[in-house]
Order: structure tokens, then C-alpha cells, then sequence
């Protein structure tokens, strides 16, 4: 496999991890949730959606428009409906899908399989998802310190 067929492999790896960051992100909105949670949510489904569309941009540059797919055209199975016992759970589900988009990020740019252009745009995205881990584990630190009552909303 040519350096050309891998980079658009992985490519379409990170576009599906962050598809499936956005449906977790989105799911976790669903609930009934604290106000910071759901802002940190909002900002991870936008980062999600914002890096989407820059990976199209790589991937697009890259493919062979006769043998490659659309990424768009990728399905991508959203995630159940979380309940309200859920939380925990999604948290650590987001948590765990951001630590696979950090090492993969962190892979491509060690590899140097990247042009200029797509290397600074992974180098802006690591550093963002590193922003939005940081508050992701704030918030799973504040659940595992039994302080859940903050995550429901009083009606």
C-alpha cells in the first residue's frame, strides 16, 4: 500500500472517530444535564462538526476521485439514547473516543506522512482536543467525586 493509499485510510479513520464523537456529544445533550455540561457538549459537537469538515478537505485533496468513496457517504451508527443513570457512562464513552483521537493525531504528526497544509491543520485540531480533554476529564472527576446532583437539572 503507497503512502497515498494509507494517509486516505487514516484520514477516513479520524472523519468516522469524529462522527462518532459528534453523535456521543449530541446524545449526552439529549439529557437533562447541568448547564456546564451541556456547554462543554455544545463546544465538543462543534469541534467535532469544525474538524469534520477540515478532514473532508484532507481527504478530498487526497483521494482518487474513481476508487475512493465520499466520506459523507460513511454511516456511521449513532449512539442509543442515553438514560439518566447514563451519564457516567456517556462522559466515559466521549472520554474514551477523545484519548483515540488524541493517539491517532498524535501518530500522523510523528509520522510525517502529511503535506504542510495538512499537517498544520492536525497540529490546530490535537491542540483543541487537547483544550477539550482537559475540561472532559475535569467534568468526569467532578461525577466520580459523588457530586452527581450537579448533573441534574432541578425542574
Amino acid at each position: 500500500m503507497g503512502q497515498q493509499e494509507k494517509f486516505v485510510l487514516e484520514v477516513a479513520k479520524i472523519w468516522r472517530m469524529h462522527k462518532k464523537q459528534e453523535l456521543r456529544f449530541l446524545a449526552m445533550m439529549r439529557l437533562e444535564v447541568a448547564p456546564a455540561l451541556r456547554k462543554l457538549c455544545a463546544c465538543g459537537h462543534i469541534s467535532s462538526v469544525l474538524c469534520q469538515k477540515e478532514i473532508e478537505f484532507l481527504y478530498d485533496s487526497a483521494r482518487n476521485c474513481f476508487d475512493d468513496g465520499d466520506l459523507r457517504s460513511i454511516y456511521v451508527q449513532e449512539t442509543n439514547a442515553l438514560k439518566y443513570s447514563d451519564i457516567k457512562y456517556g462522559l466515559q464513552q466521549i472520554y474514551g473516543t477523545q484519548q483515540e483521537l488524541l493517539r491517532y493525531y498524535n501518530e500522523y504528526i510523528e509520522e510525517n506522512i502529511l503535506n504542510e497544509d495538512s499537517h498544520r491543520i492536525c497540529q490546530d485540531h490535537y491542540v483543541q482536543l487537547l483544550k477539550l480533554d482537559a475540561s472532559i476529564k475535569k467534568e468526569l472527576r467532578s461525577f466520580d467525586l459523588q457530586i452527581r446532583q450537579a448533573y441534574l437539572v432541578v425542574a
